[in-house]
């Protein structure tokens, strides 16, 4: 269980700290709309992510009949995050920042249920959250049911904390967000993610291929 509490931290610190749209609409909305705005939108991002690591684990449990495979799965499920890594360091788009000036605007519920569904189907239709998850997923299936329900547990609380501070430090997380900043960030995301995929799938090899 320690292990998936580990690595539930470790997935949530590392997609905290990742460069992507969702980070940019986090702090547009809150500086352009407000904090509940914010509030909102990172509730629709967390809905949807909910739903993609429901979805991919559905997919692992169909998987966990192939258990025999599992070693060969841990190796794959690295492997792929180690392509992410580096088509991300050496293709990925660079990101970019657009300020937005303030708007005021009434918060009323179906105000507060627009923000939530944008943030949700930003995250939906964005190619990234569903490969990271559908891998992740396939990575750890080998994981019985309660430790996988504490590993992405985990990592949606540190998600979604994280979120909630981008929100409430928008101003000063605007005016680190300078192209130089961005460029460094987007590369030590990628090479994070392809630290993680090295780490998995060389403990599978290690373990299981080679007798120290």
């Amino acid at each position: 269980m320690l292990h998936a509490l580990i690595n539930g931290l470790g997935l949530g610190l590392l997609l905290a700290i990742a460069v992507g749209p969702i980070i940019f609409s986090i702090i547009k909305i809150s500086l352009g709309y407000g904090k509940k705005a914010g509030y909102a939108f990172i509730t629709g991002v967390c809905l949807c992510d909910a739903i993609l690591i429901l979805l991919g684990n559905v997919a692992a449990e169909a998987m966990r009949s192939a258990l025999q495979y599992k070693n060969l799965i841990g190796i794959i499920g690295g492997c792929l995050f180690i392509v992410m890594g580096i088509y991300s360091f050496f293709f990925g788009k660079k990101p970019d920042f657009e300020k937005s000036a303030h708007i005021k605007v009434d918060y009323r519920k179906r105000d507060m249920a627009k923000f939530t569904l944008q943030g949700f189907f930003i995250n939906l239709f964005n190619p990234g959250p569903l490969l990271f998850w559908l891998t992740t997923c396939t990575t750890y299936s080998f994981l019985n049911t309660n430790e996988r329900i504490l590993l992405f547990s985990t990592t949606l609380a540190v998600v979604f904390l994280t979120d909630f501070l981008k929100v409430n430090l928008a101003q000063k997380i605007k005016r680190w967000l300078t192209p130089h900043n961005l460029a460094k960030l987007h590369k030590a995301t990628a090479l994070i993610l392809t630290l993680c995929g090295v780490i998995i799938a060389s403990s599978v090899i290690i373990k299981n291929y080679i007798n120290w």
